[in-house]
């Protein structure tokens, strides 16, 4: 809704979870109010006649599971989308409530534009011998029995073979389907032993860790080695890099990316391909994914970072143009020196001379990139907006 100029029109929002400060800045307003849980949550249920007084006021009620029996719902599930630029495109779906369908056109286009380029550059800078193994891991405590996870879920798969970097093989092991939706989600081990074993055969030298913080500002590498068992404190045989997803919180520690990362496939793109091979100076800033490797710390979101509660939002699609991305890709590798006619050679020599420099090459090349730094109630056709979540 922010990158349609919507903002407005959202009239209930729930900002205990609620990551935009440009929302908060509107409670403080006055022109935006807490929502009340539905009567039916089956967590926490609201009050039903503060929830109906509510829904009186709106013309819509955007909902990732919405209620049949509710004639205002509308179901909108983003989130629940298999692909990252799948997932922007909801942005067109959401256009047609408001008659403004061109304008949703145009910002799923450059959103597509943004995505495909930063592909097209990790594809000519990174060859496919030089892709560093990625993985998403989670220490599952809530699963029966608790589980260390690998995530073989689409989007992720996706994100990260366009970020330039190679998945797990799931040959031969058993693949976990999510129990809400059916589809692919993770490999399960009963031990931390089994994931590194699992996770070295596959040559991973990234991780990115998943695992549920209290406080994500309190968690650290120490933190991550505890979690999954790291006795030593040393990095695990062929890992490089360890990122989170916790880099942009809101001021109780609400994750944004569960809800800006969502819709901005390319800034999410960009952000995990610098994180993989860095940043050049003056490049952009840390996204959601932070470096626990590197001692990154989350930022977080407050009133302050919202510069005006009527106009643009600049946590609004961060993403960089496609002359400008500002990553640091790894440099080719050199070509082997020229011999010397005036100097006499074994040309047997030569080529296994000529052989192990390209060989060192190569290598050089392939250890670069790892070494390198619920519910929204709206207003349907320009009317009144509330969020419920």
């Amino acid at each position: 809704m922010e990158k349609l100029g919507l903002r407005g029109d959202i009239r209930y929002a729930d900002l205990a979870y609620a990551v935009n400060p440009c929302l908060h800045a509107a409670k403080a307003a006055g022109t935006l109010e807490q929502v009340e849980a539905s009567p039916d949550a089956y967590y926490y249920p609201g009050n039903e006649e503060i929830y109906s007084a509510q829904l009186a006021t709106v013309d819509a009620l955007l909902s990732g599971s919405a209620d049949p029996a509710q004639p205002k719902a509308i179901s909108f599930s983003a989130s629940a989308d298999p692909g990252p630029l799948h997932r922007s495109e909801w942005l067109q779906f959401l256009g047609l409530f408001w008659n403004k369908e061109a304008e949703a056109e145009a910002a799923f286009s450059e959103i597509a534009t943004r995505y495909s380029c930063t592909k097209a550059a990790v594809a000519a800078s990174v060859p496919a011998e030089a892709r560093p193994g990625i993985a998403f891991i989670n220490h599952n405590q809530y699963a029966q029995p608790a589980e260390f996870q690998v995530s073989v879920a689409d989007y992720k798969e996706a994100l990260i073979a366009d970020a330039g970097g190679r998945n797990v093989n799931t040959d031969g092991v058993t693949v976990a389907n999510s129990a809400f939706s059916g589809a692919r989600s993770h490999v399960g081990f009963l031990t931390s032993a089994e994931m590194w074993e699992y996770l070295a055969a596959n040559d991973v030298s990234v991780l990115i860790d998943e695992y549920y913080a209290f406080d994500p500002t309190a968690y650290n590498i120490t933190n991550f080695f505890e979690t999954y068992n790291v006795t030593d404190g040393v990095l695990p045989a062929g890992v490089q890099k360890v990122l989170r997803e916790d880099g942009l919180l809101s001021a109780s520690n609400s994750m944004d990316w569960f809800e800006g990362a969502v819709p901005f496939a390319d800034a999410t793109l960009q952000d995990l391909v610098g994180a993989i091979y860095g940043r050049t100076e003056g490049g952009p800033a840390q996204l959601w994914f932070r470096d626990l490797t590197g001692g990154a710390q989350p930022k977080k979101l407050s009133l302050a970072d919202c510069p005006s509660v009527e106009g643009p939002n600049p946590w609004t699609d961060p993403s960089r143009s496609c002359e400008n991305l500002g990553i640091a890709f790894p440099s080719p590798a050199p070509s082997p020196a020229p011999s010397l006619p005036a100097e006499p050679t074994d040309g047997d020599s030569r080529a296994a001379e000529d052989g192990e420099e390209d060989k060192d090459a190569a290598d050089a090349a392939s250890a670069a990139p790892a070494l390198a730094g619920s519910c929204i109630a709206v207003a349907a056709a320009a009317a009144t907006v509330a969020a419920l979540i």
